[in-house]
């Protein structure tokens, strides 16, 4: 006769199963935790950043003209915030040597570009950009951005020959953007949850792909076969 395996899964057994195998589960979670806090030392930055914002605006005088004017000297010139000319003139403001050109350039962030090309192209149809320096420190992202922020208006104001461009708002201080604390206990978190995941899987697998037979119904495969009777096993409770 050909017989057909039948996969039953029996929930109250499963549950037991999980019982019973709980300490096995708790040490998947904890190696799972383990490897958490390894991706939190080796792969994590560990350091928190603060983002400091400013904003540059261009005085519109009132009629439509020189409204239009004062925004096209922005689009024109807003792409030269994120340039080297820009950074060395925000670098030699600040007049501290723990910032170089190099970290006000790579620090510096722009709102309304998009990426096209090898340029960045201003997209926004309002006479104010508003710039970000991300920083470790939260008085060197201030500082840096509000350099910027005037290194730009003097660059604008020069090339433009105008004194349109003016500074609308300096930073004062900047918003926590990236905790590192808080992210290395979300990725032990998620290490611990999907250990015990993987823990609970593989008891559930054993449980329900078993060859045991723990049943009436295991015997005879589901109705394949008639049982024709079973064995009680007793355990003996005389004593000697």
């Amino acid at each position: 006769m050909n017989f057909k395996r039948i996969v039953n899964i029996d929930f109250r057994r499963c549950g037991i199963g999980l019982w019973k195998s709980r300490y096995f589960v708790l040490l998947t979670a904890v190696l799972g935790a383990v490897l958490g806090v390894l991706a939190a030392v080796f792969a994590i930055p560990k350091d928190s950043e603060y983002t400091a914002t400013a904003n540059v605006y261009c005085i519109s005088y009132g009629s439509y003209a020189e409204s239009v004017s004062g925004t096209d000297v922005m689009r024109t010139y807003s792409s030269i915030i994120k340039s080297r000319r820009v950074a060395e003139h925000a670098a030699a403001l600040i007049a501290d040597p723990n910032i170089t050109a190099e970290d006000v350039y790579e620090q510096i962030s722009v709102d309304s570009l998009y990426f096209q090309g090898m340029t960045y192209i201003y997209e926004n149809d309002t006479p104010i950009i508003s710039m970000h320096a991300v920083d470790e420190n939260e008085y060197y992202a201030v500082s840096v951005v509000n350099a910027v922020a005037d290194a730009f208006v003097q660059e604008v104001n020069s090339l433009s020959d105008t004194e349109a461009v003016r500074v609308l708002d300096y930073a004062i201080d900047g918003q926590l953007t990236y905790n590192a604390m808080q992210t290395c206990f979300i990725v032990v978190l998620l290490g611990a949850i999907v250990g015990c995941i993987l823990g609970c899987i593989i008891v559930l697998g054993k449980v329900v792909f078993t060859d045991r037979v723990m049943s009436v119904d295991d015997a005879g495969l589901y109705g394949q076969m008639k049982v024709v009777g079973i064995i009680p096993k007793f355990e003996s409770t005389r004593r000697a």
